[in-house]
């Protein structure tokens, strides 16, 4: 064996020495086996699985549903498109149905406030304010618009269940004129003051189109066409009975006639006086009128007494 002094440190001196000897004077042993002997050659162990055993034959598991189950068969079978899908409804399913009320507004040029309904020249009146308000109950939904230059509003009422209250519920009326307008008087036509009552113009399943009559403003001053000129000269309007016509009128009893008129009584009529001979006599009667005769007018001739035959026998 060789050994590199020079490589060692100095503290192995005395062990190499020992060492150098040993080696020197015993042989080399023979190498041991410290270890465990080396596994002898055997068939290699069997295989087992260290996962689950593999899973038994068996009929098939049914199969479960993780999400809501099928429907329930019907006698009618599934309708399928054959064309694309039908389009998906505007509205959500869970939003009220739309409430829209429409109507007009209008202005009176010519304003009679004494005789509101002799007010004539009207005209579509554009920025008027129209206040809704409907009853939902306890509360109050009030919604507002304004008018466009036909004079026309269109107002939507947003959160008020047309299904359960109706129409009835809802009221419109003027709120306020133009800004700087002279058309500001606001007139009861229609209610438009005191608030009307809305009829349904169209419904479907989305959406309730509620109109209501025209209402109306009047002017403070009226325009100038509505003042007519007078005619000259100016026609006598009778605040009286009418004047006496230029006819004579008679103050006392009419004047006499041409005819005769009687002052005094009338003379009296001529009694009918006979003009044939009496009846003959046949005798002198015993028998004679005590009683004085009968007068008889001076002119007439005066009558012999009337006597009475004689009785034969």
């Amino acid at each position: 064996m060789l050994f590199f002094k020079g490589l060692l440190p100095k503290s192995f001196k005395n062990f190499k020495i020992k060492i150098k000897t040993k080696i020197v004077t015993t042989p080399p042993q023979p190498y041991y086996y410290s270890s465990p002997p080396p596994p002898k050659k055997s068939p290699p162990p069997p295989y087992y699985y260290s996962s689950p055993p593999p899973p038994v034959k068996s009929p098939p598991t049914p199969y479960y549903y993780t999400s809501p189950p099928p429907p329930k068969k019907s006698p009618l079978p599934p309708y399928y498109y054959t064309s694309p899908p039908p389009p998906t409804h505007y509205y959500p399913p869970h939003h009220y149905m739309v409430v829209e009320v429409v109507g007009k507004v209008y202005c009176f040029r010519c304003y009679d406030s004494k005789y509101p309904e002799k007010s004539h020249g009207k005209k579509h009146l554009k920025g008027a304010v129209v206040e809704i308000t409907c009853k939902a109950g306890d509360k109050k939904i009030v919604s507002y618009g304004t008018t466009k230059i036909n004079g026309k509003f269109s107002i939507t009422v947003k959160g008020f269940e047309y299904g359960k209250y109706g129409a009835k519920a809802c009221k419109a009326k003027l709120h306020s004129a133009p800004k700087n307008s002279n058309c500001d008087i606001p007139t009861n036509l229609h209610w438009g003051v005191n608030g009307a009552n809305l009829k349904v113009k169209s419904k479907n399943y989305y959406e309730v189109v509620l109109y209501a009559k025209p209402f109306a403003y009047g002017s403070k001053t009226p325009y100038a066409k509505c003042i007519k000129p007078k005619p000259t000269p100016a026609p006598y309007y009778y605040k009286s009975p009418p004047p006496s016509s230029p006819t004579y009128i008679y103050k006392s009893p009419p004047p006499p006639s041409p005819a005769y008129v009687y002052k005094s009584p009338p003379p009296p009529t001529r009694t009918y006086i006979y003009k044939s001979p009496p009846p003959p006599t046949k005798s002198p009667s015993s028998h004679y009128y005590k009683s004085p005769p009968p007068p008889s007018p001076k002119s007439a001739p005066v009558t012999p007494p009337f006597c009475a035959p004689r009785p034969e026998g």
